[in-house]
């Protein structure tokens, strides 16, 4: 049931977000619910109880085609093709391989069916925690969890292959092993992979703003400026809504970049920023619209003396010495 609800979200989500990674981990998360049902005997029961046959290569075919969506589920989380190329290839490569491998239970013994599904989880296993310690040493947070998650998995089918092999007694607890540590496993992949969607939705969100703000000033990119001004004339030609348009120019820049260097010269442009800040509103325009000059747009303004005023204010405020400030 936990299963089914955590399934239930993550397609929410996707759906939402329109987010495939989210997707992919809920057809993941499915698949291992479903190799949990056969495995527990619910699936036989409840769901494919008119089919004998299934439900006798059913905890096979799923348990291999669960451990090969987690290996390319594990790839993709982790990145890891980026830090090792070997070692991504490895777990591509077995991953698809895990997709014919699972087609081989309607064709081989249950002895040899039990080898291979053990063998094959061991192998997921411990290819999907060398990937995780990879990423966390490489301080990728995401790593820890994955590794997390992957070690009560790779004890409990180690001890179901030692259980299988004899060398321990069949107990209630070593018979649902597999099965709280898959309750354990799922959530903690779904921790790792929401901290990896924030990072990358981050990484959008600041691919996207330096298409819209300016990467000194933080102000908005000239070609915006030039949609806003659009705007506020169309409005004034149809409602005659007064607005005040200004260009100020930072008039010594070229000699402070000439005499002191480019990075002074930015310094220069941000303490105007600052100094233009105080005297704006919130819902005020402001753009760096070429290397050395500001564009405004302030709606709602009716007298070209309240422009004047703030354009003095801003004036003496660049004139006002700074204390301690060296170039002066």
């Amino acid at each position: 049931g936990a299963l089914l609800l955590l399934i239930a979200a993550c397609a929410l989500q996707a759906w939402v977000y329109d987010d495939p990674t989210y997707a992919w981990y809920s057809v993941y998360a499915a698949t291992m619910s479903l190799a949990v049902a056969a495995y527990t005997g619910v699936g036989g029961h409840l769901i494919w109880s008119q089919s004998g046959l299934w439900a006798d290569l059913a905890l096979g075919f799923l348990a291999v085609i669960a451990a090969a969506a987690a290996a390319i589920f594990i790839r993709d989380l982790t990145a890891i093709h980026v830090r090792s190329r070997f070692l991504g290839s490895l777990m591509r490569v077995v991953g698809r391989g895990g997709m014919v491998l699972a087609c081989t239970f309607f064709f081989v013994s249950k002895q040899w069916a039990l080898a291979l599904i053990v063998g094959y989880i061991l192998l997921v296993a411990a290819l999907s925690m060398s990937s995780a310690w990879m990423t966390w040493r490489r301080g990728d947070v995401v790593g820890l969890w994955v590794l997390a998650a992957f070690l009560p998995l790779a004890a409990a089918v180690g001890l179901t292959l030692i259980q299988a092999l004899g060398w321990i007694p069949v107990s209630f607890g070593m018979q649902y092993a597999v099965v709280i540590s898959t309750a354990i496993e799922v959530p903690l992949l779904l921790v790792a992979l929401t901290l990896r969607s924030r990072e990358r939705h981050g990484a959008q969100i600041r691919e996207l703003a330096l298409s819209t703000q300016d990467a000194l000033t933080g102000l908005l990119a000239p070609h915006l400026f030039m949609d806003r001004l659009q705007q506020v004339v169309t409005r004034y030609r149809r409602d005659h809504e007064d607005a005040a348009v200004v260009y100020i120019d930072l008039v010594n820049y070229g000699r402070i970049k000439s005499v002191h260097g480019a990075s002074v010269a930015e310094q220069s442009l941000l303490r105007s920023v600052i100094k233009l800040r105080r005297l704006l509103r919130d819902v005020d325009t402001v753009s760096r619209v070429s290397e050395a000059r500001f564009g405004l747009v302030l709606e709602g303004v009716s007298s070209r003396a309240s422009v004047t005023d703030r354009a003095a204010r801003l004036i003496a405020s660049g004139l006002m010495p700074l204390k301690g400030l060296k170039p002066e």
